[in-house]
């Protein structure tokens, strides 16, 4: 049985239900509590729910609705006692078939009908329905001329009411216009709430959607006219529209025509950081995370606290099902960090972080969305002899993205002292007879440099660049780039790919840091990129890449016995004399070294 258990479920039978690998346990044994434990995984009052509002779709058979129903009443106790579990189940499925006549029919019954009655009675009557759509329905050899006329004259009707449509249709007023003189421009439709298009138009977005709050379709819960309005302040518009609860807003991450970028965030919540690829939503109010995040989190679903009576909506106006809980935790990126409260919700896929934690951890600006007007320390980049140099401009002290209040402090220094060279140079004047107030020795350094020539060459090779530093450092690099062409070339020669490893294998493992095969394993899977997963004896699993792997030879058996070697003769002295001494090999290019000799 466990060679057919994934590694995940053997660490649960070992580790969570302590049922070790040599227990005495049958297997029957073994799988009851194995499915004990799945079931305890999750809320006993969730199933419940399930199975109450278990309903039979359209189009499905009652064979399958019945099928549905005892899959989900397996998963559940519904009578610990066994006493009223048919009774239960008598009134789901009483509760979730959607034929009235069938219903009917079922009230119809005895008072006290047995579940088998009852499965009996769908059954039969499904039977009774298809047979009876089956005689009444027309032969098709009896009428196939009518048939043939009646859809010729179904595709001509079609075909003039798409080509009138496609000539006139205006989606939005329903009347023949020009381009840009549609009268439903400036007007607001009261199912959905937005501008373009008149009420019950084909462009309304809230044709087939069902509100929430009367259960009809064909307007958002917010247009909603069944619902009492908040009392207004006289001068507010008429168009305002107030709630009688919070509301807050959550975007819905499933469109597959973009594909989203995700943040690492570091997550603390009780002493213990987890890091959690999250999606910066700058239309969110709240942070968002699933069900399935908890565990990954190492949050327990009976710590949540109960949330706020507010109601969280979706980008396209429909409301979410009530938060399961909320949880306070550190959110953390860098060197910013913030506390946050964060909606556990159950259909939620991809966690999302809302606009105002995305402005506390740095990831948008305080301004956001006004566009950024001016940039500091901002980096050339220089093209120069097959380098691309990055020179910070004359303020910025070095080439930094965020620059830090030393920085800027600096930044301020420098241009003060460039202010004060610039307004000496203004006031010193181009002749040679200087005024008394200015300093005497800054002008004799301005005399001596005119005529100095170590600083005249020192000035003009600082001007031009310093070209034969550049030619040397150019010759430097090609020699460079050779030497590293040349490596690379001789290691290419000799280098051979390492054999494939097998599931199996009894492989060393190196240690990354202390460079020791110091670990021994056996390879239980290969991946797709030359990564092997190792187990260790220990239970332990490493994810290893071939170039960090020794295969283990297993020791050579001789299952002969030795052989000892028979005593040489030397009853021929004569031809013993003639053999030739046998001379050692050398390798061709000790030959060929000792021949240049």
């Amino acid at each position: 049985m466990r060679m057919c258990l994934t590694l995940e479920t053997q660490r649960i039978l070992e580790h969570t239900l302590s049922i070790s690998p040599d227990t005495d346990k049958t297997v029957d044994e073994v799988l009851d509590e194995l499915q004990e434990h799945i079931k305890n995984s999750r809320n006993e009052a969730l199933r419940r729910r399930d199975l109450l509002n278990c309903k039979q779709r359209q189009g499905e058979s009652f064979s399958d609705f019945y099928v549905r129903i005892r899959h989900i009443s397996e998963e559940i106790d519904v009578c610990p006692g066994k006493t009223c579990e048919e009774t239960q189940l008598k009134m789901v499925i009483l509760m979730g078939v959607c034929d009235e006549e069938l219903v009917q029919k079922l009230l119809s019954l005895d008072t006290t009908p047995s579940l088998q009655d009852i499965v009996n009675t769908c059954r039969a009557y499904e039977a009774t329905r298809s047979a009876t759509s089956a005689i009444r329905a027309p032969s098709s050899q009896i009428n196939a001329v009518s048939t043939y006329k009646r859809n010729k004259q179904r595709d001509q009707s079609s075909a003039i009411q798409q080509s009138s449509a496609s000539v006139a249709a205006c989606r939005n007023c329903g009347h023949e216009h020009e381009k840009g003189k549609c009268s439903a421009a400036d007007k607001f439709c009261s199912n959905c709430g937005r501008q373009g298009h008149f009420t019950k138009s084909p462009a309304c977005p809230a044709t087939n959607v069902q509100c929430h709050n009367c259960k009809r379709v064909g307007h958002y819960d917010r247009c909603c006219r069944s619902r009492k309005p908040a009392p207004q302040d006289r001068n507010t518009t008429s168009y305002s529209r107030s709630y009688h609860q919070k509301t807050k807003n959550c975007r819905r991450v499933g469109s597959p025509q973009k594909t989203p970028t995700l943040t690492t965030v570091n997550l603390t919540y009780g002493g213990t950081t987890t890091q959690l690829d999250m999606l910066p939503d700058t239309g969110a109010d709240i942070t968002v995370i699933g069900r399935r995040h908890l565990k990954m989190l190492r949050i327990a679903s009976s710590s949540l606290r109960s949330p706020p009576p507010t109601t969280t909506f979706t980008a396209d106006g429909s409301s979410m099902a009530p938060a399961l809980g909320t949880c306070q935790a550190l959110l953390s990126i860098g060197s910013r960090s913030c506390t946050a409260t964060i909606y556990v919700h159950e259909d939620v896929q991809t966690p999302l972080l809302s606009y105002g934690h995305c402005q506390e951890l740095a990831i948008i600006s305080r301004e956001f969305p006004k566009p950024i007007v001016q940039v500091k320390h901002v980096n050339k980049s220089v093209w120069c002899a097959g380098k691309l140099l990055r020179i910070p401009d004359a303020l910025s002290r070095a080439p930094v993205s965020r620059p830090t209040p030393e920085d800027e402090m600096a930044c301020a220094a420098a241009t003060a002292h460039l202010r004060a060279i610039v307004t000496i140079n203004a006031v010193t004047p181009n002749d040679n007879s200087p005024p008394q107030d200015t300093d005497r020795t800054l002008q004799e350094l301005r005399d001596a440099s005119r005529v100095d020539p170590v600083y005249i060459r020192l000035r003009d090779c600082v001007t031009s660049g310093f070209p034969k530093w550049q030619a040397k450092a150019e010759d430097c690099d090609r020699r460079a780039a050779a030497r590293a062409e040349l490596v690379q070339e001789q290691y290419n020669q000799h280098a051979r790919p390492l054999p494939r490893l097998r599931v199996g294998d009894t492989v060393r493992i190196q240690n990354p840091t202390s460079l020791r095969w110091d670990k021994v394993g056996v390879v239980m899977s290969c991946g797709r990129s030359r990564d092997y997963e190792v187990r260790l004896p220990s239970g332990r699993v490493y994810w290893r890449n071939r170039r960090f792997l020794r295969p283990i030879n297993p020791p050579g058996v001789d299952p002969l016995p030795h052989i000892p070697e028979p005593p040489v003769s030397c009853t021929d002295p004569v031809t013993e004399s003639f053999i030739a001494p046998t001379t050692p090999r050398r390798s061709e290019r000790l030959q060929r070294t000792e021949s240049a000799r």
